[in-house]
């Protein structure tokens, strides 16, 4: 006959491997967002996941391109069509909660979407600049936070 003692602790572990598995599987997961160019009409299509057969499969998919297995060696990666119109920004699942990795994504986005509008970076545009990276950077962390 097993005490009650015994089964208390049978509990505690089943609940405690329930718990690991859990959070086992949302590190494993993968989070998808849109985030849009705000009066730039583009659209970046953005993929957190540590599997980078499944990003490079849904880089291809919304980018209508191909992409080497090496592409996705990186602690991000800012990705476009051939328009410059659509991008897609990939992130590991652990790097994405380093800030300076995603700003820094963030700054290939924001100079991609304005240079591929004909705005240049300059003294006279970098405030358009600071503003797209702004709008961009709150949409991220809105969406990653939810």
């Amino acid at each position: 006959m097993v005490s009650k003692y015994g089964i208390f602790a049978i509990v505690v572990v089943i609940i405690l491997l329930a718990i690991i598995i859990v959070k086992n599987k949302k590190m494993d997961s993968t989070t998808k967002f849109v985030i849009n160019g705000g009066t730039f009409p583009m659209d970046a299509y953005v993929i957190i996941t540590n599997n980078t057969v499944e990003a490079q499969e849904y880089a291809e998919a919304i980018l209508d391109r191909k992409f080497k297995p090496d592409d996705f060696v990186a602690d991000g990666l800012t990705l476009s069509d051939d328009l410059g119109s659509t991008f897609v920004l990939w992130f590991p699942k652990e790097t994405v909660k380093d800030t300076s990795i995603v700003h820094h994504e963030l700054f290939h986005l924001t100079y991609n979407i304005l240079d591929g509008c004909g705005v240049k970076l300059s003294d006279e545009t970098d405030e358009v600049y600071a503003y797209e990276i702004e709008s961009l950077s709150k949409q991220f962390y809105k969406q990653l936070n939810q």
